[in-house]
Parts: C-alpha cells; structure tokens; sequence
C-alpha cells in the first residue's frame, strides 16, 4: 500500500488531470463499443461457452474443486449456527486477505505484513458489506424482496488470478476485486430496470464516497505515522489504504457492462448513468491510483499505464475473435448470422448462478 499518494502528497496539475480524463473517455469507449458485441455474443453462444468452460474446468478441478468442498461443506454447517456462519465469514475473508497479501513484494513473515493482512480483511469486509449488504438492504426495504447475502466462494480463485496478473503486469497496489460474497435474490420478482438498477447504483455510490473519505483520511494519518510510527498509527492508515483501494477498484469491476455484472444492469437502464459511474471510478482509478503525476505522452511510458493498456488491448482483442468465430462458425453451418444487437433483459444480481453453486 505504500505506492498510494496520499492527499498530503497530492499536487493539483491541469495537464494530469487532461491526461487522465482522456485515459479515462478510452476506456469508457472500449467497453462501451464492446459490451454489446461480448454480450450478444455470450447470449447466443451459451451452450457452447458452458460446455467450453465445463472441459475447462475438469481440467483444472484439482483448483476449483477444494474450494467448492470447502465452500458447500461451510455454508452447511452454516446453516445450523450462527457461529458457523460467522466462522465461515471469517475463513473465506481470511483466506481472501492472505493471497491479497501477496501484491506486496515484502509480503512474509514480518509485522509489515500482518498489518497489510488485518487491513485487507477489513478493507474486503467494508466493501462487501457495504455494496452487497447495501443492495440486500434496498431489496428488502425498497422492494419487498427476499433477499439475502451469500459468501462468494469463488471469489478466493478471483483473488488469485488478481494477484497473478498484478504481478505479471508489475501493478502495485494491483488488482483488488474487493468482494467476498453477492446479493442475491432467493425469490425471483420482476423488477422494471429503472428499480434494478437502483439496486445497483446506489451501493455504488455510497462505496465510491466512502472510498475518497478512505483516500482523504490517509492524508493526516500518514502525517501521524511520520510523528509517530506506533502499531495503531501504522494500521489506521493500512486499513485506509486497503478500504480506498478495495472498494475503489470493486465499483470499477462491477460496473464493467458484461452480461454477468452489475454494470449490465445499469448499462441496459441508462447508457448516461453508466457512464457517469463508471467514469467517476474509472478516472479516480486512473488519478489516484495509476497517474498522479505523468502528463500526455510521459504518462505512456510508465509501465503501470501500458500494463493496463495491454491488459485492455488484450480483452478488446479477444472479443473481436471470439465474435469473428462464432459468427464465421455460423456461416459455415449455414445458420443465419447472429444479431449484432446486445442481448437485453438482463436483471439478475451479479454472480447469482455462482452462488447458487457455492
């Protein structure tokens, strides 16, 4: 967490901030541009893709399957106890904390370390209770929805392949998903998409506040370090850091508009409330995380930036060849071609059907 400008060490410059908004407006054009290609394509492929993913993951099961285990035998036990439940909680957050852990070069045996894990258990909690307890919350009060928070098991795999990719692209802070569990609807309603997205954009919104407050409390805290670097300074500020990056980087990913996301939520609702959102996180990632200082063609050459631009290339790459087979497969089947429009009706809360096997 020590590659994070703090407010003290913030300076205010026009041509960063150009920079960075026009970073921001290309990313918000890449998945803009794309989501309804990746979307329409996913709709109409579905089969294949899951079987696909089936064969993928029997190769790999010596990975997943633990996991599952381990999940299904908690949320058992879970069931009977409250705390069972509250161990299982504990267990996942644990396990999601230690592997974030490792985004840290120093991350061992040292008391450096045991701050950054306490602070990333909390910083993962806040975040996820704040967006998925916030969405369960509004479901409850707002709609009369049975709903409830389930433990995304899956999110311990997540938090591995974060932190693998940050440390091939050298990130620092690196990808932090930041949640550990999804709302979910246990009975399905019909909700208009105005009120589906409302389920979505509000937590959003209260995690992208309470992630600058995080951000602007570093500031003095940082201070207080430098006068005194006791245990409880040194963790205050950790748990900042581990709260403004989690929950900063996990509205950035939810609102990404595929067909498995909240953002696809908001994105089939209103195209301007998207990306008012998604730009607001996306520019504050690209601010305060990634560019604080590099203006125009300076900024190109940190590796930071051009990890994540590859990173992006990569993905605008792979939809395109993924929408070029499956539509050259159905020409040579002699289907008719796939629409280009994206799939639409889309109202389930992100990671449902995930969760459901968890």
């Amino acid at each position: 967490m020590t590659s994070i400008g703090t407010p003290d060490q913030f300076t205010f410059d026009p041509n960063v901030v150009v920079t960075n908004l026009f970073l921001t407006i290309l990313v918000i054009l890449l998945f803009g541009l794309t989501s309804a290609v990746f979307n329409s394509t996913i709709d109409e492929n579905r089969g294949d893709i899951a079987a696909f993913f089936a064969r993928l993951g029997g190769r790999f099961a010596f990975i997943g399957a633990p996991v599952g285990r381990l999940d299904r035998a908690l949320k058992k036990t879970g069931d009977h106890t409250r705390m069972a439940t509250i161990g299982r909680v504990a267990i996942v957050l644990g396990l999601s904390g230690l592997i974030y852990g490792f985004l840290s070069p120093d991350f061992g045996l040292n008391q450096q370390s045991v701050f950054l894990f306490i602070a990333l258990v909390i910083g993962l909690g806040f975040a996820t209770y704040l967006q998925e307890g916030g969405t369960t919350f509004l479901a409850v009060r707002r709609y009369r929805a049975d709903s409830s928070v389930r433990l995304f098991g899956a999110g311990i795999i997540v938090a591995i392949v974060c932190v693998l990719a940050s440390r091939v692209a050298g990130l620092h802070p690196g990808f932090v998903y930041g949640f550990v569990a999804s709302s979910v609807l246990l009975t399905p309603i019909a909700l208009e998409r105005r009120a589906a997205a409302n389920l979505v954009i509000l937590p959003s919104v209260a995690l992208l506040v309470a992630s600058v407050l995080a951000w602007m409390a570093m500031g003095p805290l940082h201070v207080a370090v430098q006068q005194d670097a006791s245990w409880t300074n040194v963790l205050a500020e950790t748990i900042a850091a581990a709260i403004f990056v989690g929950g900063l980087e996990g509205v950035f990913y939810s609102m990404i508009p595929l067909t498995f996301m909240d953002g696809a939520v908001v994105w089939q609702w209103s195209r301007v409330a998207w990306i008012l959102l998604f730009g607001a996180a996306t520019f504050l990632f690209w601010q305060l995380v990634i560019n604080q200082y590099a203006a125009y063609l300076e900024a190109f050459k940190q590796p930071a930036i051009l990890a994540i631009l590859l990173i992006l290339a990569v993905y605008g790459t792979l939809t395109t060849v993924t929408w070029l087979y499956f539509r050259y497969r159905h020409s040579r089947d002699g289907d008719q071609d796939p629409d280009d429009a994206a799939g639409g009706g889309v109202q389930s809360m992100r990671a449902a059907e995930s969760n459901a096997e968890a």
